[in-house]
């Protein structure tokens, strides 16, 4: 990942990482991986504000929050490159009530 033009396009697998939890405030991040949040929280917030061409308006929308467990696994899941969505038991921690995933795919990602 040479340029930041570079970050824009990843494929697919990067938005296995943006598997966050529910209520709390971000860690440190790499300054990649804050870029990445970044970019989630914008678009997370255009949809509650009805900002986003032909998509509804989102709703009971949580604030996120990274957690180190979840970011393995979404890892290990990005590392087989199957963009088939895990079963949502294969994500559960004992912490949490529940979990979600977030899948995307495009060339690049537009400002």
């Amino acid at each position: 990942m040479g340029n930041s033009n570079q970050l824009y396009s990843f494929p697919v697998v990067i938005f296995s990482l943006l598997i966050f939890t529910v209520t709390g405030a971000r860690q440190n991040l790499s300054q990649k991986l804050e870029t990445v949040h970044r970019l989630h929280t914008y678009y997370r917030n255009s949809l509650l504000l009805c900002k986003v061409p032909s998509q509804p308006p989102a709703y009971d929308m949580e604030v996120l929050r990274w957690n180190k467990k979840l970011a393995r696994n979404a890892q290990q899941v990005a590392n087989k490159c199957d963009l088939n969505f895990d079963l949502v038991n294969d994500k559960l921690l004992e912490e949490f009530e529940s979990v979600g995933q977030n899948v995307a795919e495009t060339d690049t990602i537009k400002k």
